[in-house]
């Protein structure tokens, strides 16, 4: 009888455990999940910068080249 409450005893220990660890693994599903979509938010926000990027690099092209022009057309007058 007395081998059977300590049988118990531990089975009810390793049910505990196992709860347990199932439910740090939930938060740790969670946890990857947030981390998972802020890293897509910071993704898309470097894709927007780079976007930004070579916008303002062309049209800072295209200001030099009309400076350029400009130039040009100062020094024949």
């Amino acid at each position: 009888m007395k081998n059977r409450k300590i049988d118990i005893k531990k089975q009810l220990e390793v049910i505990e455990n196992i709860r347990s660890i199932s439910f740090r693994l939930d938060q740790s599903d969670v946890q990857l999940f947030d981390q998972s979509k802020r890293l897509n938010e910071l993704l898309s926000q470097v894709e927007e910068a780079r976007n930004l990027k070579s916008h303002y690099e062309q049209r800072a092209k295209e200001f030099s080249n009309k400076i350029d022009k400009l130039k040009l057309l100062s020094q024949q007058r």
